[in-house]
C-alpha cells in the first residue's frame, strides 16, 4: 500500500532539508578534518548506508518501482555527476572551513540555473545575472585573502563539485516528472557511491576507519540526516510550487551553516568579510532563483 504523506505542505519537507543539510556540513567537517579519516572512504561508506535506510524506509512506505522508458542516458548522468561531484566535495571539505565550504559551494545553484537556461530552455533574464554577479563577488570576497596551497586546493575542489551538484540538480529535475522520490533518492545514492567504489577500490578498505566507535555514532548521524535532508528535498521540489521557490527556501541553509560553524567549530577568523559575503550569495541567490 502507498503511504501517502504528501498531505504535508511542501515548505515543511524543504525546513527539514535545511535543517538537515547545515548540521551535515558541520557534522562531515569534524570528521574529515580528523587526520586519518578518508574523503572517499567517508563518501563510499556513508552514501551506501544512507541508501540502505532509505530503500528500507521506501519498501515500508510506497511502491519502489522504476519507471518504464527512462532515458539511459539521464540515468547514467546521475552516478557520473553526484559520484565526481562527491569525490571532489568531500575532498573540499576536508581541507577547507565548513563556513567557507559553504559559501564556494552555493555556486551549484548557480550552475544549475545557467544549466536549465542550456537544457531546459530556460532563460536568464538582468535580474538572475545581476544575482550570478553577486554571488560570484560573495564567493571571491570570502577568498581574498593570503591562505595556503592547501585552502586553495580546497576551494578549487569545492567549486569543480558544484559544477557537477548544478548538473545533476538539473538532471534531477528531469527525472522527477517520471520517477517517484523514493526510488530515485534510493538511487541517487546508491549509483555515486558504486561508481566511486569502482574507480577507487582501495578505498573501501579504509572503511574500517569510520567503524571505530567515535567516527562511527557520528557517520550513523549524518546518514540519518542525509535520508532526512534528501527525502525533504526531494519531496519539496515534486510537490512544492515550483523548482524556484524550493530552491529559495533551500539556501537558506548556508546561513545557519555559517552560523554553526562559528558556534560548534569556532570559525571566526575573517568574520566580518564572511558574514557579509553569507549576505552577498544569499541575496545574489534570491535574484537567480
Amino acid at each position: 500500500m502507498r503511504f501517502e504523506f504528501f498531505i504535508m505542505p511542501w515548505y515543511f519537507f524543504v525546513s527539514l532539508a535545511v535543517a538537515s543539510f547545515s548540521v551535515i556540513t558541520i557534522m562531515q567537517r569534524l570528521i574529515l578534518k580528523e587526520s586519518n579519516s578518508r574523503p572517499l572512504a567517508f563518501a563510499i561508506f556513508t552514501q551506501f548506508l544512507t541508501g540502505i535506510i532509505i530503500t528500507i524506509i521506501g519498501f515500508a512506505t510506497t511502491e519502489m518501482r522504476f519507471p518504464e522508458n527512462v532515458p539511459l542516458w539521464n540515468l547514467l548522468l546521475v552516478p557520473v555527476t553526484y559520484g565526481v561531484g562527491m569525490i571532489f566535495s568531500y575532498s573540499g571539505l576536508k581541507l577547507l572551513e565548513a563556513s567557507k565550504f559553504v559559501l564556494v559551494f552555493s555556486m551549484r545553484i548557480v550552475f544549475s540555473i545557467i544549466g536549465a537556461s542550456f537544457f531546459l530552455h530556460e532563460t536568464l533574464d538582468f535580474l538572475q545575472l545581476f544575482g550570478v554577479a553577486l554571488v560570484l563577488f560573495g564567493v571571491i570576497l570570502v577568498n581574498l585573502q593570503h591562505e595556503s596551497a592547501k585552502n586553495r586546493k580546497g576551494e578549487l575542489f569545492t567549486l569543480i563539485a558544484s559544477f557537477f551538484f548544478g548538473v545533476g540538480m538539473v538532471n534531477d529535475r528531469f527525472l522527477l516528472a517520471s520517477f517517484d522520490v523514493y526510488p530515485y533518492v534510493s538511487f541517487g545514492f546508491f549509483a555515486p557511491a558504486l561508481l566511486i567504489a569502482i574507480i577507487q577500490p582501495k578505498e573501501i578498505m579504509q572503511i574500517k576507519t569510520f567503524l571505530q566507535k567515535r567516527l562511527l555514532i557520528k557517520s550513523l548521524l549524518v546518514c540519518v540526516l542525509f535520508t532526512i535532508g534528501a527525502i525533504g528535498f526531494n519531496t519539496a521540489l515534486k510537490t512544492g510550487p515550483g523548482t524556484p521557490q524550493v530552491l529559495v527556501a533551500n539556501t537558506t541553509n548556508i546561513i545557519f551553516t555559517v552560523i554553526l560553524s562559528m558556534i560548534v567549530l569556532k570559525e571566526r577568523s575573517h568574520l566580518l568579510k564572511k558574514l557579509i559575503a553569507t549576505a552577498l550569495t544569499f541575496i545574489g541567490l534570491l535574484f537567480v532563483l
